[in-house]
């Protein structure tokens, strides 16, 4: 993911990319090149954000390599590149199912010292760091880059011996890479929310509620009287429960769409906080949708986004564990179910206290026996 873009409500998001690059054949000798032009192709078919206004992403020269035996993050630190830029594109993200940026790179030293390097990848990736893909700011758009795509490469262009040739090199399998995400919800009501697990009352946010992918954002709810319904009726049998959660109103623009998936996520308690219920292996404990199969290694993710209006959550077999006592009734934290990929982000629970607002509910049909 690489690009920018400033929401109205939850503040700007960027994305800065790193990568290596690696030869697409090696063993390959270039005795006496003449380089006449190079350019590295980018192939994005997702964007999230305005595309009515320009953009400009620069091109780097690391310093820093990306290490093989390092786990990366969303949030892992920048590495330090070289601060003169030796690409750049000014453009209008475009929608469609496949797009290309066509960077120039305009750093002729750069590119004899990539066709001098090494020619087996072991060599060369050492020799050659890799490259950084920088927002110039954060308006505009956040893409998602194909890398594995043909259409996403590194050429350089040179004369041999009077003959026209290119040299490719690749950005996709086997040239490991990362991208940073970085919010700032300085001037935002969630100003607070700083830290994992940080939390705020909806009260601070004129009782609007949020999700959004990549930044951590999620909301936790509560159902406390539940239990009341067991001591009101002690047979009750849940027919269906339904959780419904509607896209606040004027939250719906293109530029804005909502999440294509959430899961419910359950909790525990942990010194004093309600935190995500996770096995001794790191595997979340999600609320499984009724009638659905559980995958192994997959969330139970909840796609029924109708109309971009309201997502339906069938929770009768959670909520009716509950109430037998089957699980403890914890908070409920809902997330995006694409975590780390995308910037799609969701309003819901509007503020609205007139009698037309749409708040979100849970909505149960039960019988029982006396």
């Amino acid at each position: 993911m690489v690009g920018g873009y400033q929401d109205p409500v939850l503040g700007p998001m960027t994305a800065e990319s790193y990568t290596r690059i690696k030869l697409v054949r090696e063993n390959v000798e270039l005795p006496a090149p003449t380089i006449t032009s190079g350019f590295i192709q980018l192939s994005y078919s997702y964007i999230y954000g305005d595309t009515t206004t320009a953009q400009t992403i620069n091109v780097y020269k690391l310093i820093d390599p990306i290490v093989g035996t390092t786990q990366y993050y969303t949030t892992s630190p920048a590495l330090n590149y070289n601060p003169t830029p030796i690409g750049t594109i000014s453009f209008n993200a475009s929608g469609g199912v496949q797009n290309i940026l066509k960077i120039p790179i305009t750093d002729t030293a750069f590119l004899y010292s990539i066709l001098g390097a090494s020619k087996n990848n072991t060599g060369f990736m050492t020799e050659i760091p890799g490259l950084a893909f920088i927002p110039a700011n954060d308006s505009g758009a956040i893409l998602i880059i194909n890398a594995n795509s043909d259409s996403s490469n590194f050429k350089i262009n040179f004369t041999q011996y009077s003959e026209n040739k290119t040299y490719s090199l690749s950005l996709g399998v086997g040239a490991r890479k990362f991208y940073r995400i970085i919010t700032d919800r300085s001037s935002t009501s969630i100003a607070s929310l700083q830290n994992n697990y940080n939390s705020i009352k909806t009260t601070a946010t004129g009782n609007q509620c949020y999700v959004q992918s990549c930044s951590g954002l999620r909301t936790r709810i509560t159902i406390p009287y539940l239990h009341k319904l067991k001591e009101a009726f002690p047979n009750i049998n849940i027919i269906s429960a339904n959780l419904v959660v509607k896209v606040a109103a004027g939250s719906i623009a293109n530029i804005y769409t909502p999440n294509p998936g959430l899961v419910l996520m359950r909790t525990e308690k942990n010194e004093g906080e309600y935190q995500i219920k996770k096995d001794n292996l790191g595997e979340v404990f999600y609320v499984q949708p009724d009638d659905q199969s559980q995958i192994l290694n997959q969330p139970p993710q909840i796609n029924a986004l109708v109309t971009n209006s309201y997502y339906a959550f069938p929770i009768r077999s959670y909520l009716q564990a509950a109430l037998l006592g089957q699980i403890e009734n914890n908070p409920i934290i809902i997330s995006p179910s694409l975590l780390h990929r995308g910037a799609n982000r969701l309003i819901f629970n509007d503020g609205d206290t007139t009698v037309n607002a749409d708040p979100m509910k849970l909505k149960i049909y039960f019988t029982t026996t006396k």
